[in-house]
């Protein structure tokens, strides 16, 4: 995970940003499905986070 504030080179971009980086597919969904995960999101996260995005990115490296 690395997260960080926006440089703010060009307007209208989010504040922040976090980048979680999993396995595989299987990986993520294990984390969003925690009992920890979504007592987070349930108790902390709804009440501070004005809008979220999301991107999902299947990234596999240049093995060449």
């Amino acid at each position: 995970m690395t997260w960080g504030d926006d440089a703010g080179h060009f307007g209208g971009n989010f504040d922040f940003v976090v980048v979680m980086d999993f396995a595989d597919f299987a990986a993520a969904r294990r984390y969003v499905d925690h009992p920890l995960h979504q007592r987070y999101v349930s108790d902390h996260a709804t009440k501070v986070v004005g809008e979220r995005v999301v991107v999902q990115h299947d990234w596999v490296p240049d093995r060449s």
